[in-house]
């Protein structure tokens, strides 16, 4: 059992980062403390998650996006 645990602790560290990078899209709701969530595909997505939220976020395009 503790096997099995070191293995899939091991497997979420190896393959975590890239996993969430490969749900990246290409426009990013930035909270005022910078924080960033890029999973928006278009602008008028990002604005109307925007407009919903109590803090005053903005829509950037992805720094990450090529």
């Amino acid at each position: 059992m503790r096997g099995l645990i070191v293995s899939c602790s091991l497997g979420v560290s190896l393959f975590g980062s890239s996993f969430a990078q490969a749900l990246e899209w290409p426009v990013c709701l930035q909270s005022p403390g910078g924080n960033r969530s890029c999973v928006y595909a278009t602008f008028a997505q990002c604005q109307s998650a925007a407009d919903s939220r109590s803090v005053v976020s903005d829509c950037i395009a992805n720094p990450r996006s090529r």
